[in-house]
């Protein structure tokens, strides 16, 4: 596979994002949900969610927060309130969550035992992922709910819309919600709408998903977390990049090998080169 030399301190983000995908895989969170998603000082960023999920414990490096946004990723299962739930956790950028194949995608696996007549269109979660990212500013700025985002997620969560190659055509379809948890009663049909072709017109004009949190200050990075063998609501966490501790490698060019330094190493004004994949979307 051809390789990408990046220079620059936008591209060393890109490189904590690429690393955030091979770090945050296998994990283990162990949590109860709360409805509704209220605003809390702890939560980054501190806007209205679906749900707050509140982490006990985890094999992950979370930050010490432990009160996250939360969105739900099927619109068939369900989740309790206050009951504690232990899932595991996957970065959203993961290749085996973007993966169609049901045998190594951990949310197909599960949800074919579930829902078996039904399907998860996990190829729109790059775009889930840039909705989360800019839904503080859908909520601060444009006055969309947190139900007109979630109603968001279960529609593209539920829908093959992928990307066209006319970027004009608009989704004008069918809106989603699940029955079987508490309503989005607040939604509007026209913000809905709204978040959904925002997120095709910029998310399929990109050449990497890699390049998402890029385009905001606080990038926001989406930790999907799936039940274990039982036909519970699968989740999506969010947690702002930067305080995330992980491993990147970075080179240095006085330094003849590939080195692991910390993400905080790697987000100081270093003369690093990074060098990866070519991504492709």
């Amino acid at each position: 596979m051809s390789q990408s030399i990046i220079i620059g301190k936008i591209k060393k983000n890109n490189k904590i994002i690429k690393c955030f995908n091979d770090q945050y895989n296998n994990g283990i969170v162990t949590f109860e949900v709360l409805f509704p998603g209220v605003q809390n000082p702890l939560k980054v960023p501190n806007i209205s969610s679906y749900l707050n999920n509140v982490v006990s414990s985890t094999t992950l490096s979370l930050p010490l927060s432990p009160v996250y946004n939360c969105w739900c990723l099927d619109s068939s299962n369900i989740i309790v309130p206050g009951q504690q739930y232990t899932y595991d956790a996957y970065s959203i950028l993961d290749y085996r969550v973007l993966s169609t194949n049901s045998l190594i995608n951990p949310l197909l696996k599960i949800y074919k035992q579930c829902q078996p007549n039904l399907t998860l269109y996990v190829k729109n979660l790059p775009l889930i992922l840039y909705i989360i990212n800019k839904a503080k500013i859908y909520e601060s700025v444009n006055g969309f709910s947190s139900d007109d985002i979630q109603t968001a997620i279960w529609t593209l969560m539920n829908h093959n819309m992928g990307c066209h190659t006319n970027l004009n055509v608009k989704y004008t379809g069918l809106l989603i919600t699940n029955n079987n948890m508490p309503p989005v009663s607040s939604r509007i049909d026209s913000n809905v709408y709204s978040i959904i072709n925002d997120a095709l017109a910029v998310v399929c004009t990109l050449d990497c998903v890699y390049d998402i949190p890029l385009l905001f200050d606080n990038p926001i990075m989406g930790i999907v977390i799936v039940p274990k063998n039982t036909c519970n609501q699968i989740l999506l966490i969010c947690v702002q990049l930067d305080q995330i501790d992980i491993n990147c490698p970075c080179y240095h060019p006085y330094v003849s090998d590939y080195i692991n330094v910390t993400k905080k190493l790697c987000n100081k004004e270093l003369s690093c080169i990074y060098e990866f994949p070519k991504c492709y979307f």
